[in-house]
């Protein structure tokens, strides 16, 4: 089930000075800048009480990081009241950016007041363009976040997310009390098994929300931790599709069902079942205006499937581990959909709660959510993999979940057509090559197995920026099978392209040197 054609996925570990380890929290991206609030600095929260969410976790800084300029500020966010501070450091809140303003609903964190854990009932707006200006320049943040309370704003573990005029609370729970891993009395738990729908006027000293509806399902709505994706629909519309989550009501393991959320509708997509990535992590979504098929990138997680590296098997894991793997969704322009896996693995057991950035690049971005892969002729950073929880091994839940740590590596994303990364797709060219190893921290190895041996071969080695870094062949006519090489030891890490030339065909190859 490896998904051979179509579009092909690098990624690059990337350095930003002082950027966070987090996980769980707020994570947008706004004229380039990027803006973290709350969440978590441990790894994967532990299943006894009293501290399950120790608040030595919890994130108290909102940090502004700068991609290009390799720089981060921040600012504590303790100077806020209680009723702000809390709400905005806690868990698995819900957001949504729209223009500049932030709105984060909800979350789950220790409330001082009452000596106890709660889910916020709180929506809670903040100008995101001048919050980075005021962190960036060292000026004070007091006063910039607004905050409104309602019990039905009391929702963790969900989404948020803007469709036409109305806002919607998708899914999710209420949790309030002292998590522990068996119900013990000490806390309460209640799914949402809602879309809650509501208006927010934005004015400059409050919010007012009005809530106007909920469509309800006590079973297919019966979802928390999942992940909400944007999408573009075979007939052209915008919306979301829910994919996976837990629990499935009364039975202790994962949905693989998925619905298409439009408005305040969500409609099950019978015929598939999402196996591959069960729990909130990293997405990537990407849409291919030609062919009309939408594909839903996937990174690592935890899912109750996983296949096995040495005979390709589906492996069946019902503690629902930690993966490595890259899973992709795809939904053709009849509706139909296919779940397939990438041709290599993360690194580590990693991209739960992990956020995905994309570059802000109108060319490449549809609703400034949806990457568009046929805007794209040749291998193109689209955009980074930042944080989530990276685990020592598949199961820790049950042995040692401080094993697990937010993790502080930065992955940048390349995609590439399948036809001009060095991949044979089983489409007739005048030249076939093949880069290995790749990734190297070495030599690379360049085998031409079918060339016009009439036409001049020409191999060269450029960066990003497109300067020369080395000429491997250049116009030499051969008549035979040929491979020629290229020791990179003196080169800085990173991402480099081959470009070749066989006569009138050229073609692109990503390489990357590690």
């Amino acid at each position: 089930m490896n998904a051979q054609t179509g579009y092909h996925l690098t990624l690059v570990k990337d350095t930003i000075q002082g950027a966070p380890a987090l996980h769980s929290g707020v994570c947008v991206s706004y004229n380039g800048k990027w803006l973290f609030i709350g969440g978590r600095t441990n790894g994967l929260h532990g299943f006894q009480p009293p501290f399950a969410f120790p608040t030595s976790g919890r994130n108290e800084i909102i940090y502004v990081v700068d991609p290009l300029l390799n720089q981060t500020w921040q600012s504590t966010a303790t100077i806020f009241p209680d009723s702000i501070f809390e709400a905005i450091c806690s868990s698995n809140m819900e957001y949504y950016l729209e223009d500049s303003i932030l709105y984060i609903a909800g979350g789950y964190g220790w409330k001082n007041s009452i000596g106890d854990f709660v889910t916020f009932p709180t929506l809670t707006s903040v100008n995101v363009e001048v919050l980075i200006n005021k962190i960036q320049s060292n000026q004070s943040i007091e006063g910039l976040f607004l905050q409104t309370n309602d019990s039905l704003l009391a929702v963790t573990g969900g989404h948020l997310v803007k469709m036409n005029s109305s806002f919607y609370l998708v899914f999710g729970h209420r949790f309030d009390g002292t998590y522990a891993a068996t119900a013990t009395g000490i806390y309460t738990q209640t799914y949402t098994e809602q879309i809650r729908k509501f208006t927010v006027n934005h004015y400059s000293n409050y919010n007012q929300v009005t809530f106007v509806g909920a469509a309800s399902d006590t079973t297919l709505y019966h979802r928390r931790d999942y992940n909400l994706v944007p999408q573009i629909f075979p007939d052209g519309s915008f919306g979301y599709t829910a994919f996976s989550g837990v629990f499935q009501k009364g039975i202790n393991q994962p949905f693989f069902t998925t619905l298409d959320v439009q408005n305040d509708t969500g409609i099950i997509n019978t015929g598939f079942n999402q196996q591959l990535a069960n729990y909130h992590c990293a997405v990537l979504p990407a849409y291919d205006s030609l062919n009309n098929n939408m594909h839903s990138w996937f990174f690592g997680g935890m899912a109750m499937y996983y296949i096995d590296s040495t005979n390709g098997q589906m492996v069946t894991d019902t503690a629902v581990p930690f993966v490595k793997t890259i899973s992709r969704v795809t939904r053709d322009g009849s509706g139909i959909m296919t779940e397939s896996t990438e041709n290599f693995k993360l690194n580590n057991y990693e991209g739960s709660n992990a956020y995905i950035i994309l570059k802000e690049d109108s060319i490449h971005l549809e609703n400034k959510l949806i990457l568009r892969l046929d805007k794209i002729s040749k291998p193109t950073q689209i955009g980074w993999m930042v944080g989530g929880i990276i685990s020592p091994e598949p199961n820790i839940s049950t042995t040692d979940p401080s094993s697990s740590f937010a993790s502080p590596f930065i992955y940048k994303i390349f995609i590439s057509p399948d036809s001009i990364v060095g991949y044979n797709t089983g489409i007739e060219t005048p030249c076939l090559v093949r880069v290995s190893p790749n990734p190297s921290d070495g030599i690379f190895n360049f085998d031409l197995y079918k060339y016009k041996e009439n036409e001049p071969v020409t191999i060269t080695i450029v960066d990003t920026k497109g300067t020369v870094v080395k000429v491997i062949c250049e116009n030499q006519i051969l008549k035979k099978r040929t491979s020629f090489s290229w020791n990179s030891k003196l080169f800085p890490n990173g991402v480099y392209y081959a470009l070749l030339q066989n006569g009138s065909y050229r073609q692109t190859f990503l390489i990357v040197k590690e």
